[in-house]
């Protein structure tokens, strides 16, 4: 089954029983909060190259797509996509010495920045979401 199968009901195939849209998002919600404030504790290792970026999306959402681990640069703007970018990108900046908090930032406003990367290459946008969101962990 591939990347964003969908049922005769429009919803994504999934292993947890979610006949609609609504009941598979908070379905989907509730599962991957909890996975992934467990990688706050417990990272997942590697390199930060794209076998890392996918032991993460395989980690986040196993449980609830059987494809979890692939990612689909046709539809790379995705919510699936994107929680698992921002997982991705805050643990690197952890092993940097930094901490990022994404909190304060639009889903609206990282799909934008992340698109003109793509597009066109230009990276200040994102730039400017990345420094205004990271700082350096205190030592104690």
């Amino acid at each position: 089954m591939r990347y964003g199968g969908i049922d005769q009901n429009g919803v994504l195939y999934n292993k947890v029983g979610a006949k609609t849209q609504a009941e598979l998002e908070e379905k989907e919600r509730d599962i991957t909060t909890f996975r992934m404030a467990s990688l706050q504790i417990n990272a997942i290792k590697g390199n930060f190259d794209l076998v890392h970026l996918k032991a993460i999306h395989r980690y986040i959402f196993s449980p609830i797509y059987s494809w979890a681990g692939e990612i689909n640069v046709h539809h790379s703007f995705r919510e699936r996509n994107g929680r698992t970018q921002r997982v991705f990108i805050s643990q690197l900046a952890q092993q940097a010495g930094y901490k990022l908090n994404l909190n304060d930032i639009s889903q609206e406003e990282m799909i934008s920045a992340s698109k003109v990367v793509l597009e066109r290459l230009d990276y200040p946008p994102l730039e400017k979401i990345l420094i205004q969101s990271i700082s350096p962990i205190k030592s104690e």
